[in-house]
């Protein structure tokens, strides 16, 4: 089940970031954070492919093979639509 709490969440994290890549255990923090309760790993990697197959968000990684995430233009203007 898709939860806009925390597709919000990771956008509007990553949206402070102006488009600087974020580790992904960094961002799955934040989010607890944010919506006030812990995550499982599950419903966190739900919502990031959620938010990937819509090109609101791109997954990279470092050179160290971690995962990093940052948002797209596209997932600026959705943001600013919510």
């Amino acid at each position: 089940m898709k939860n806009p709490l925390i597709q919000k969440s990771i956008l509007t994290i990553l949206n402070r970031l102006d488009r600087v890549a974020l580790r992904e255990t960094t961002l799955a923090s934040e989010v607890e954070i944010a919506i006030d309760r812990p995550l499982t790993t599950s419903e966190f990697t739900d919502e990031l492919l959620f938010l990937a197959q819509r090109d609101l968000i791109q997954r990279d990684h470092d050179s160290f093979d971690e995962t990093l995430w940052s948002i797209t233009q596209k997932g600026e203007l959705a943001l600013r639509g919510l």
